[in-house]
């Protein structure tokens, strides 16, 4: 999580009475830094991407090719892998619920087993709180500190 983050929404594009823009500077107590960026005002519509930069090399998942690719600063180490590709870019009614299949088997045998889920409330609600938290910054022109009190 986060320790603190600053974000800035706009309604950029569409007449519309909500944000189509936003960006998000995640700060962590390591010194790291994250980024987040969202937008429906890209046309034709690109597909999400999750970009992790380190200090033992990168890696990029284009989600709409469902491709995971990684370079390491050893190049014997960089590879690739590819799944099932499913994107809502362009058409949100095309994004695939796969994502979501797999948590329902996980949850009944959570169950089952007497066992926490692999991802429960409490990994779900760390999600909602960037989210909550990105609007509360924008909204103040402000940073804003997690977790939120």
């Amino acid at each position: 999580m986060p320790a603190r983050l600053t974000a800035k929404t706009r309604t950029l594009n569409h007449s519309i009475e909500v944000e189509d823009g936003g960006i998000a500077i995640l700060e962590y107590a390591d010194n790291c830094l994250g980024f987040i960026q969202a937008t429906t005002v890209a046309y034709p519509g690109y597909p999400e991407q999750l970009q992790f930069y380190g200090t033992r090399g990168s890696a990029v998942f284009h989600k709409g090719q469902a491709r995971l690719e990684w370079h390491l600063l050893d190049p014997d180490e960089d590879g690739e892998e590819k799944a099932e590709v499913s994107s809502g870019a362009a058409r949100p009614m095309d994004i695939s619920d796969a994502g979501h299949i797999g948590a329902v088997p996980d949850f009944a045998a959570a169950i089952r087993e007497h066992r926490r889920p692999l991802v429960d409330g409490h990994e779900g609600r760390k999600s909602i709180e960037v989210v909550e938290a990105i609007y509360r910054s924008a909204r103040a022109n402000a940073p804003v500190s997690l977790p939120l009190i």
